[in-house]
């Protein structure tokens, strides 16, 4: 109960400071204000999108919270980095170092900047997508209003190209020695990352917080990622920390999680 204070609380507190754009650099990108600080954005963001994204951390969607000593010194994995409203999120609740993918060239572009604040000791950023190999993938960014909904898309010429990894290939190459907890909101690359990422898991044990939104069966992907989760040589328990009502293609209007935090059993 009183987690669900703290969320609803948060949520208030980001709800009642909406986004306001403060200005406008040479290139078109924004600086906007909010409830969490203030963020540089792609050209030509919804002020909503700002919103969104301070509403979520805000409202612990990605719970640090279970994380010993609420994450203090914790390695981080921030997957879908975007501007990296989650991983100063994470920086300000006391991570020792995130690690942020972000394929985005634009979403890239922003996220430098709004990490500049902190050095390679604290953050590394990797301009990459995560994938079940190193590859090479098209990428949908025509969206604009939502960068938060750039994703990869068919091999037919549309996008722009991008670099991808696996999880497992990136931590043996970097020689991590920890990782605590991985936040994965990749827009509907899941499945591929999480296959990528099947030794990481193993070595670890990370509490993960996997977002499914923004697919073509939101419901069909939830459950793809909970049953491989749920297949992990690893035991883990889960706990869904945003659910909506959702139309499935398939199975019509069903309670869909939007994002499952999966913590490992003890």
């Amino acid at each position: 109960m009183l987690a669900d204070f703290r969320s609803v609380c948060g949520l208030l507190r980001a709800k009642a400071r909406p986004a306001q754009k403060l200005e406008t650099d040479a290139h078109g990108f924004e600086r906007w204000s909010s409830a969490l600080g203030d963020f540089w954005t792609p050209p030509g963001v919804h002020p909503n999108f700002i919103s969104m994204l301070v509403g979520e951390v805000s409202s612990n969607t990605y719970d640090l919270t279970k994380l010993p000593d609420s994450g203090a010194g914790a390695v981080v994995i921030d997957a879908g980095a975007n501007v990296g409203v989650f991983t100063l999120w994470a920086l300000r609740h006391g991570a020792r170092h995130v690690y942020c993918f972000e394929p985005s060239p634009l979403n890239a572009a922003c996220l430098k900047r709004n990490l500049a604040g902190y050095g390679p000791d604290r953050v590394t950023i990797v301009q990459k997508g995560l994938w079940n190999q190193t590859s090479t993938l098209r990428f949908e960014t025509s969206n604009t209003g939502n960068p938060g909904g750039h994703h990869v898309a068919p091999n037919d010429g549309r996008g722009v190209e991008i670099e991808a990894t696996s999880l497992d290939e990136f931590c043996e190459a970097e020689k991590l020695a920890r990782l605590d907890f991985i936040k994965m909101d990749i827009e509907g690359s899941e499945r591929n990352a999480l296959a990528g990422a099947v030794r990481t898991l193993e070595k670890f044990r990370p509490q993960l917080c996997v977002v499914t939104e923004h697919t073509d069966d939101l419901l069909l992907n939830t459950l793809s990622v909970h049953d491989f989760m749920m297949r992990s040589r690893v035991r883990y328990r889960c706990l869904v920390t945003e659910a909506h009502v959702y139309e499935s293609p398939l199975r019509g209007m069903v309670l869909t999680p939007y994002s499952i935090l999966f913590i490992p059993a003890a």
